[in-house]
């Protein structure tokens, strides 16, 4: 009996272990959307997207709005783990991550130069089941990667399509900017 009380404790404990070290932090996207060094060196309605682009890297997404002109959207996540999921059956249900999310527009003119910048971050709480659910639906239809390779096409700059599906479930956190 002691045996067998050992070996679950063992198990039990090894479980725990592979948690509590496999909880890091996860980082996702362009970390320099929260380096305001970068920022400062881009000036508006004088840097073009190749600035941008050689400040920030590829962008994660890209948009047209109204009279061409159009949106570089750049993102970031820093996910953590709950405290819930490490409780121990509750976990099952009610575990999942904390999200930090931060993301930065950058808005050209229809000649490519930039006018202004929007910036917004939010936490989130994202539980498992429904963040495994929403990311199946995410991978399938998001079509970022696409929108940004044609705008590097077009500017005739490098595209790393490891880059733009590295935020392919990125709407999971940022829904606001599905």
């Amino acid at each position: 009996m002691k045996n067998k009380n050992l070996r679950h404790a063992l198990l039990i404990s090894s479980v725990l272990f592979s948690v509590l070290f496999s909880s890091c932090a996860t980082n996702v996207g362009n970390p320099n959307v929260n380096d305001f060094g970068k920022l400062m060196e881009v000036e508006k309605k004088v840097s073009t997207k190749n600035d941008i682009y050689d400040s920030f890297g590829q962008p994660h997404d890209v948009n047209y709005i109204a009279n061409d002109d159009s949106m570089w959207t750049y993102y970031h996540t820093k996910m953590t783990m709950s405290g819930a999921t490490f409780v121990p059956f509750i976990g099952l249900v009610a575990g999942g991550n904390n999200a930090d999310t931060s993301v930065m527009d950058f808005y050209f003119d229809k000649n490519d130069v930039y006018q202004k910048l929007s910036r917004s971050n939010s936490t989130k709480y994202v539980n498992q089941w429904v963040g495994i659910a929403k990311g199946v639906k995410e991978l399938a239809t998001d079509e970022k990667h696409v929108r940004v390779a044609a705008e590097m096409e077009k500017l005739n700059l490098p595209f790393d399509e490891k880059v733009a599906k590295s935020v392919k479930d990125i709407g999971i956190v940022a829904e606001q900017h599905k």
